[in-house]
């Protein structure tokens, strides 16, 4: 064979494939390199972009490379030294992801891979390589590993092209269902470790989702690895790779404690003597519902079973239910509440299902799940049949006793009226003969002492006139106390003024008036006032022992109002009325005889205020306001 020699164009040639070679490595986003096939595997080329990739200058790389195995992060030595070793005696290619200190200390990703190159005879020339910084790439993947593995629930992903099967799940899996993620490597196992009762419908389900590739959501339970039976969510989306490949990616949420509460929530509602239902907007925004739950006592309530509220609807079973004589107040009663979102509360007659009447209070409150999710009503409808009887027999009740009282009302006024009649009558009669006759016997003892020397008997009759005089007082105190003169002829302050004149007097204490009546009471007013005033003072000279009282006349629209004030030892108002105080319960008695109100403020130490309203026409009305009461 006659080699010829190469001559000046194909050398040129050479060299400008060369230089555009050159040119295209030194352009590419990695350092290429080429490394020697003997034994040493010096690295003959390296491309100038590992000064930006690595901190290092051509010579200092190419120099590093004799001890590279020392500027590799001591975790990721052993698995380069591994890819070395296969490559070497496979002369497979050289591939690998470790770590590499830079010039400056850092460690960066990288990614290499190297081929062998060989001449026309098949040697072994040398190895022609790239590495890339995949650092960011790696951080990337890290956080979201960090954030897989983190969360609360299990993730997986399992391929439905070429190799059917999971090819990761998280390994929250061993604390949710006890089994190692490498147990459902099997396709089979998954399938194996749902529930008996769920199966059917897994299976179903999941065969819809391969067949139409939509998402996949489903409820059901799985068998744990120590037998505990574990409710769980599975969510999954079909997702394609670079590649075209079809991937489920999904997750499994731990529902069992979820799952527990509705039972019980569940048990506990069917148990209660109400019917609970919930209704849920049929699209988020529409205020159009769909009867979701209905608990089974409302058969036991309405007779109609409970197949016919959720075939029929809740809707047109209630306006079939409710009583026409209600139906628009239930329905105007509905449309306030979904306006305003305040709770839904009516009470209205229902027919049951056998043409009872029975009477319903209806509750609801309206549940917000946020935006873009269907609003809830969650009601509850209660038999209140007996507590309406009731309320029925009750209003009838206290229809009789308010008849009564009104009637003892009346008595109570007539016999106080009679007494007071009977006082004045009393009063006019001692007025009228004995003081009058009493004056004259004084005024003849007078007239006697003219006629008699003897001192024994001018004594005598002097004694016998005082006694008379002393007499006559107290007939005329008798006969204020009976009926004061001064309440017909000056009215109700001028008979208050001669009453705490006459009290302050015997007792030494500090009696005044505040009258601010600019009209005078009527007749029964003055007098229930009066009596009020009289025995709040008998109350104050027996135990108060007090330094000052002060009694207040107001008026207001509908009658007239007194207050005593006194700055004695004050008492318990409850304890004295509970032991039958009969000062106080005449006191009251009096005022309520009127329509008015009477209340007692005091406690021991603080002194005592009564505190009394009678109405001016006795209309009986506006006492509970005047009182606070």
């Amino acid at each position: 064979m006659v080699v010829e020699p190469l001559g000046p164009s194909d050398v040129e040639d050479t060299r400008g494939s060369e230089i555009r070679f050159r040119a295209l490595l030194e352009s590419l986003p990695a350092v290429t390199y080429i490394r020697e096939a003997d034994d040493e595997g010096a690295l003959s080329y390296v491309s100038p972009q590992v000064e930006s990739v690595l901190g290092r200058t051509v010579e200092e790389f190419i120099a590093d490379s004799k001890n590279y195995l020392d500027l590799i992060h001591p975790d990721d030595v052993e698995s380069v030294r591994e890819a070395d070793r296969v490559s070497s005696e496979t002369d497979a290619p050289f591939e690998v992801e470790f770590r590499y200190r830079t010039g400056d200390g850092r460690y960066v990703w990288l990614h290499s891979r190297s081929t062998l190159v060989r001449d026309e005879s098949g040697t072994p020339s040398f190895w022609l390589g790239f590495f890339l910084d995949i650092t960011d790439q790696r951080r990337a993947q890290d956080s979201f590993q960090r954030l897989v593995e983190n969360h609360p629930a299990v993730s997986y992903a399992e391929a439905i092209d070429e190799e059917p099967g999971i090819i990761y799940i998280s390994p929250q899996v061993q604390a949710m269902l006890g089994y190692q993620p490498e147990s459902f490597v099997d396709a089979q196992f998954w399938s194996s470790i749902v529930h008996p009762d769920d199966r059917e419908r897994f299976d179903t389900q999941n065969a819809l989702a391969d067949r139409t590739l939509s998402s996949f959501d489903l409820e059901y339970r799985m068998i744990a690895g120590d037998g505990r039976v574990v409710w769980v969510r599975d969510l999954a989306s079909l997702v394609r790779d670079k590649n075209d490949l079809g991937i489920w990616q999904g997750f499994l949420l731990d529902i069992t404690a979820e799952h527990v509460a509705e039972e019980r929530f569940r048990i506990l509602v069917e148990q209660l003597p109400a019917a609970t239902n919930i209704f849920t907007e049929t699209e988020a925004g529409t205020g159009s519902y769909r009867l979701e739950y209905m608990s089974p006592q409302i058969e036991q309530i309405l007779g109609y079973p409970l197949g016919d509220w959720l075939a029929i609807g809740a809707t047109k079973m209630l306006d079939r239910v409710v009583d026409p004589r209600d139906r628009q107040r239930v329905r105007e009663a509905d449309a306030h509440a979904e306006a305003s979102g305040a709770p839904f509360h009516v009470e209205y007659r229902a027919v049951t299902a056998d043409g009872r009447v029975l009477w319903i209070a209806d509750d609801g409150v309206r549940v917000d799940r946020g935006q873009g999710a269907p609003r809830q009503w969650l009601g509850v409808m209660t038999d209140i049949t007996e507590r309406k009887r009731a309320e029925e027999d009750l209003r009838k009740s206290f229809e009789l006793l308010r008849e009564a009282d009104e009637e003892r009302r009346q008595l109570l006024e007539r016999i106080v009226r009679a007494q007071e009649e009977e006082r004045r009558r009393v009063a006019s009669d001692i007025h009228d003969d004995p003081i009058q006759k009493m004056t004259a016997i004084g005024l003849r003892i007078g007239s006697l002492r003219r006629f008699i020397d003897d001192p024994e008997g001018l004594g005598l009759l002097e004694d016998f006139s005082e006694t008379v005089s002393e007499a006559i007082a107290r007939l005329r105190n008798l006969l204020f106390e009976l009926h004061p003169p001064a309440l017909d002829e000056a009215g109700l302050g001028a008979a208050l003024r001669d009453a705490l004149a006459e009290f302050e007097e015997e007792t030494g204490v500090s009696a005044s008036l505040r009258d601010e009546l600019v009209t005078e009471p009527e007749c029964d007013t003055r007098a229930v006032i009066y009596r009020i005033v009289q025995e709040a003072l008998a109350n104050v000279r027996k135990h108060a022992r007090a330094s000052s009282v002060t009694v207040t006349l107001t008026r207001d629209s509908a009658g007239v109002m007194v207050r005593v004030r006194d700055d004695g030892t004050g008492f318990d108002p409850v304890a004295a009325t509970e032991r039958g105080h009969l000062g106080l319960v005449s006191m009251r008695e009096r005022a309520e005889m009127t329509g008015g109100r009477l209340r007692i403020n005091s406690s021991p130490g603080s002194g005592t205020t009564v505190e009394a309203w009678v109405p001016g026409d006795n209309s009986r009305r506006g006492a509970s306001e005047s009182l606070g009461a």
